[in-house]
């Protein structure tokens, strides 16, 4: 088997079919596929960001936003908004692709809730992490013994002698694939990293996911295994990013912080 990336250009957003075929062969049952999908005109995120400042140096998310969408004549392909801790419990999350939540200290319960409904219905959710992040609250009301959304139990706040290191070790990753080169084009493994989470990924017992299927449905989000996509290199290699399917949807738990400050 082989995997082979594509890049189609639609002319319009809107519901698009594509046909894929493969020079004819000796089995021409398979050699034709199709596929359906919603073509976006843009990737529209939602930021919540749990510190901000006036100095864009000081404030949590400020690097993160211009990372997302840059100024300049070409479109990244995502849309951007941000908003502080209480817009989030205003926020129409039906309007957005992905939550990012940066170093956010407090979210109500009835957020929580819809921040859960809305990764079971094909969202995706960032978590990263901070100074102002209560790892004891975080697991009650996210982690919740491995039914919430976070994909791992946090731990305590890890400050390592010298400066640690990413190791992707998921190189194929979709979040990764781009930075993730053995050649490291935009030096990602030279980023020092001072203070992050320690963290328990979530396991899932091998006799729950044989026999999910029968015991819980495709939305249970208890049945999906969490994946480390990226290690610090510390002798403890502790994790730096996690995932986990939820729903239809995925969630990511960076460890560290979205600002300069870790």
């Amino acid at each position: 088997n082989a995997v082979v990336d594509l890049e189609v250009d639609f002319p319009r957003a809107g519901d698009e079919s594509v046909r894929v075929e493969i020079p004819r062969d000796a089995l021409p049952l398979d050699n034709v596929r199709y596929v359906a999908s919603e073509v976006v005109s843009a990737v529209r995120i939602l930021i919540v960001n749990g510190e901000p400042s006036a100095d864009e140096y000081d404030d949590e998310v400020a690097l993160l936003t211009t990372a997302l969408r840059p100024e300049g004549e070409v479109f990244s392909g995502h849309e951007v908004v941000v908003v502080d801790e209480p817009g989030l419990a205003d926020a129409n999350l039906a309007g957005f692709h992905a939550v990012v939540l940066a170093n956010v200290y407090r979210i109500s319960e009835p957020t929580i809730e819809s921040l859960e409904r809305f990764v079971r219905q094909g969202g995706g959710v960032v978590f990263f992490l901070g100074d102002q992040v209560d790892a004891d609250l975080y697991n009650s009301t996210l982690f919740r013994g491995g039914e919430g959304l976070l994909p791992a139990e946090l731990g305590e706040l890890v400050r390592p002698a010298d400066a640690a290191h990413l190791v992707i070790t998921d190189r194929l990753h979709p979040a990764l694939r781009a930075v993730g080169r053995e050649d490291d084009p935009l030096g990602i493994s030279q980023v020092p990293f001072f203070e992050f989470f320690s963290c328990k990924p979530l396991e899932t017992p091998a006799d729950a996911a044989e026999g999910a299927s029968n015991k819980k449905s495709d939305s249970t989000p208890a049945a999906q295994p969490v994946r480390v996509i990226a290690r610090f290199d510390t002798p403890d290699e502790h994790p730096a990013i996690l995932e986990r399917a939820f729903g239809r949807g995925r969630v990511l738990l960076v460890t560290t912080s979205a600002d300069k400050e870790w």
